[in-house]
């Protein structure tokens, strides 16, 4: 039989059965029949809520090929498998979605797609712009598949690393996609702030916004099913970070129950993770933002290049004008927000160790940095709001200047740990996490960790010599003469690999 005959007797049986199931209602006999057990028949094979609209590259090939569909499916899977192999990533692509149509119940898949699209086809782009596109089709791939297979962990676990690990960490884009998510998602609240009430109603299947808009809206999960809903634009007027995104997914995952790959601990222990990661970041952006108004009487510039990718609006802007109020409310605003979230990271990671307490050895670690790190930031932010009330009066220490100064030098001397009467340092401290876990090794033995502790050593010099300026300019306080100060924003940075974060 020749394959143009084969085609035109398939297509004919096709239309066959298409007319059998649809004959009942051209006879004006509603869903009765061979209709209606179909569609009972369908909803057990593959469950639709009401908010979800299938389209017929799904609903067809589910009636018509039957019992067909499985082996179908597993030659796509071997034919996806070989062109991945041979890094063919267009066509993984084009195999996975036509299995998605064909296996819409079926996780694997989606978790597949989400991540070829996220990590294998970005990668292939130079521009960052073009990049970052590519990895919020990830997302939203995972987004569609979150909607038919709600109570997967797998697919909600890859949508949280899509944001976690690939907008917030991936190196070295993720300084571009932090700013521009945050940017993102921002404009698409603002957006639907304008849409009618109606209009709001089912945002997934949204037509006045675009589908990779679609990925810088939140799932959430109601009594009345999945929705997509924006950020509170009130509780966060530049945006959100990625980390924010993938915090809440990586908790939905632990809710879901266990992965097929992912042990139970490392599932429990990822939002703390993302907690310490969202709190460094808001942290070096509040750095990032202070360098847009530096007014420096020296050289400003990250000596590994600059936290934003890019000035975002007027550079040293004057003092006290419009724009030096707007950089001043934004940094103050991500100093605090780091505040917040390493305090929170902490709190996670004691429950992680209620549960788990044999994780001990890598997440006491985690405790100790976020502990010190949230002292450094703390110092930082006192330091920054110095450093205004110096500029913003003629360079002058004033009394507020001095209680901010004294702040921040208590901040960063907490950080870096007192020597108790026993010899021992505070945990927490910079020192006691030296010697607790980076010890001096004994004689004879090799050093393992020369270069953690010397990282480690260089950030207490730092941070040293941050409190002797800070003690300098409270002394020019204390002077009769009363002569004005030399300040910049310089003073903010550290010695810490900060571009690693």
């Amino acid at each position: 039989m020749s394959d143009r005959r084969y085609q035109i007797i398939c297509l004919g049986l096709a239309l066959a059965i298409l007319l059998a199931v649809r004959l009942p209602r051209f006879r004006g006999r509603g869903t009765a029949g061979l209709d209606q057990i179909i569609q009972k028949r369908k909803q057990q094979i593959v469950p639709v809520r009401a908010e979800v609209k299938r389209d017929v590259m799904i609903d067809f090939p589910i009636l018509v090929l039957g019992g067909f569909r499985g082996p179908l499916v597993m030659g796509l899977w071997i034919k996806a498998e070989n062109e991945k192999n041979e890094q063919q990533w267009w066509d993984v692509k084009t195999y996975h979605e036509i299995i998605a149509h064909l296996q819409p119940n079926f996780p694997s898949v989606y978790v597949f797609n989400a991540w070829n699209l996220a990590y294998n086809l970005s990668v292939q782009w130079h521009e960052l712009a073009n990049k970052y596109l590519w990895v919020l089709d990830g997302a939203r791939y995972a987004q569609k598949g979150t909607w038919i297979n709600p109570d997967s962990p797998d697919i909600m676990f890859q949508m949280a690393d899509i944001y976690d690990q690939k907008l917030g960490r991936s190196n070295p884009e993720r300084f571009y996609y932090r700013q521009r998510f945050a940017e993102d998602t921002a404009r698409v609240a603002k957006l639907v702030g304008k849409m009618t009430a109606e209009q709001r109603k089912n945002l997934a299947n949204s037509t006045e916004l675009s589908e990779r808009d679609k990925a810088a809206l939140l799932v959430v999960y109601k009594d009345e099913g999945l929705k997509l809903e924006p950020i509170d634009v009130e509780e966060y007027p530049y945006g959100v970070s990625p980390f924010y995104f993938g915090y809440e997914y990586e908790m939905r995952t632990r809710e879901l129950g266990s992965h097929s790959t992912i042990g139970d601990r490392a599932i429990h222990a990822r939002p703390a993770v993302c907690l310490m990661g969202w709190a460094r970041s808001e942290m070096l952006t509040g750095v990032a933002w202070a360098e847009q108004m530096a007014l420096a009487t020296k050289p400003t510039e990250a000596k590994t290049g600059p936290l934003l990718p890019e000035p975002v609006g007027q550079r040293n802007p004057p003092v006290n004008s419009k724009r030096w109020k707007e950089l001043k409310a934004k940094a103050l605003f991500h100093f605090e927000e780091s505040d917040r979230r390493f305090s929170q990271a902490i709190e996670a990671f004691k429950e992680h160790l209620e549960k788990y307490p044999e994780d001990e050895n890598t997440h006491k670690k985690h405790i100790y940095i976020c502990t010190y790190q949230r002292a450094i930031s703390r110092g930082r932010k006192e330091l920054f709001l110095a450093i205004c009330n110096i500029l913003e009066n003629d360079n002058m220490v004033t009394k507020e200047a001095v209680q901010k100064l004294y702040a921040a030098f208590s901040n960063f001397k907490s950080a870096i740990g007192s020597r108790q009467t026993d010899g021992s340092y505070p945990e927490g401290s910079l020192l006691g996490y030296q010697i607790k876990h980076y010890p001096w090794p004994e004689e004879g033995k090799p050093d393992l960790y020369t270069r953690d502790r010397s990282e480690l050593q260089g950030l207490v010099e730092e941070l040293s010599d941050k409190n002797k300026e800070i003690i300098k300019l409270r002394l020019g306080y204390a002077t009769t003469d009363a002569k004005p100060v030399k300040v910049d924003m310089s003073l903010l940075k550290l010695y810490e690999t900060e571009l690693n974060f």
